[in-house]
């Protein structure tokens, strides 16, 4: 047992070191994004109390770290769309020509709630445009001296999209229809990975995606093209100019032509390596940090009852924070999953419920702990091999 728990928190997969982070959303004010919303001015447009947003949350899906929550506003008689774009940062970006390889990989993750009993109904799409440029081959600047951002459909190059019913499209301009059904209807509350190689000089590429109980994995699954060997996706908008911006589009569709894109959906994780052809994972994608920076950031929940802590001066003062367990006496555990214990030290919570499996716990000092109802208050210590009273 406890060599399968170090080997979730300590090991790591052997992955490619190209891999270059573009975004995790760490950061609620999302610098970089810039949004836009054609007649946001306009309540005949947008709904003003339901306009179109994108924001950091908590993973949806239960997992660790931030996601994108993209929400498309609500269905009103005219269709609202929003472009919400991100300049690339420049050591990751994909740069046309190539001076040694042809190929580069978007990595990144996506999926879809459910929204009370049914399915969210999703169209929004993501992808890859191209720095602007005028005739004379000069770059097109914003008044504030910026590259210009892109804010249409017809900006896209790369680009992916769900569908209302769950599909995964790919744009590929030599099809007709141009955005092909590539999956069937993708599975709620579930992340996809998803992995864009792309070959830049010739305005082409292929996806591939893992996830869910359709492409369960080990190794990543060719979604478009359908066979290996069938020709690449040709982008929507060719152009030879490098890769400077991920862009995500949304539309609600209307009430007259039916509704699109009445819910919110979620992308996380995207990376970009510059370098190549990489179908790998990238580093810390999902990963639990086992040490939190702030380590009293939450209360503790679940067995742990909160009461007056009259007496419980173990080096922090009497107050809100202390926590009292019926078996195992007073924890400080307004850090949660950190928690002090006197005289166990600080101890890391990892795993379990007391009640049933039991509590898997971390000590810096002690090694990894365990106890459970019946333990009579006691702590197995693995390194000991001995069951102690704390």
């Amino acid at each position: 047992m406890i060599t399968g728990l170090l080997a979730l928190v300590l090991g790591t997969a052997i992955l490619s070191a190209n891999w270059v982070v573009v975004d995790r959303f760490d950061d609620p004010d999302l610098p970089g994004w810039h949004v836009h919303i054609p007649n946001i001015d306009n309540p005949e447009r947008v709904d003003p109390d339901n306009p179109p947003y994108i924001a950091a949350v908590p993973d949806p899906f239960g997992g660790p770290g931030n996601a994108l929550e993209v929400f498309p506003g609500v269905l009103i008689e005219q269709t609202v769309n929003m472009f919400a774009s991100l300049l690339i940062p420049e050591e990751a970006r994909i740069v046309d020509p190539f001076p040694d390889v042809g190929l580069a990989t978007m990595y990144l993750r996506s999926g879809r709630p459910q929204v009370g009993d049914r399915p969210a109904q999703v169209d929004s799409a993501v992808g890859l445009v191209g720095f602007f440029i005028d005739e004379m081959g000069n770059p097109l600047l914003d008044d504030e001296g910026n590259p210009q951002r892109p804010v249409i459909w017809g900006d896209f190059s790369v680009i992916s999209r769900y569908e209302p019913d769950g599909t995964f499209d790919v744009w590929d301009s030599n099809q007709s229809p141009n955005y092909v059904k590539s999956t069937g209807s993708l599975t709620t509350n579930t992340w996809y990975e998803f992995w864009y190689v792309i070959n830049h000089p010739e305005n082409t590429y292929r996806v591939y995606g893992r996830g869910g109980p359709e492409f369960p994995g080990p190794d990543p699954v060719l979604i478009y093209p359908f066979e290996d060997t069938d020709p690449d996706a040709v982008y929507r908008t060719a152009t030879f100019e490098d890769f400077g911006f991920i862009m995500i589009g949304t539309s609600t569709g209307s009430v007259a032509g039916g509704a699109r894109g009445i819910d919110p959906y979620y992308i996380s994780e995207i990376h970009i390596d510059p370098t190549g052809m990489n179908l790998t994972t990238p580093p810390g994608v999902g990963e639990v940090d086992p040490e939190p920076v702030n380590p009293f950031a939450a209360l503790v929940e679940g067995e742990w009852t909160d009461v007056p802590a009259v007496g419980l001066n173990y080096g922090f003062q009497d107050g809100p924070g202390w926590s009292y367990h019926v078996d195992l006496g007073p924890f400080y555990s307004e850090g949660f999953p950190w928690l002090y214990h006197h005289p166990a030290g600080y101890l890391y919570y990892f795993a379990g419920d007391y009640e049933t499996s039991g509590l898997y716990l971390y000590s810096d000092d002690l090694g990894w702990l365990y106890t459970v109802a019946g333990a009579g208050g006691q702590l197995y210590v693995y390194d000991a091999g001995a069951w102690v009273t704390p």
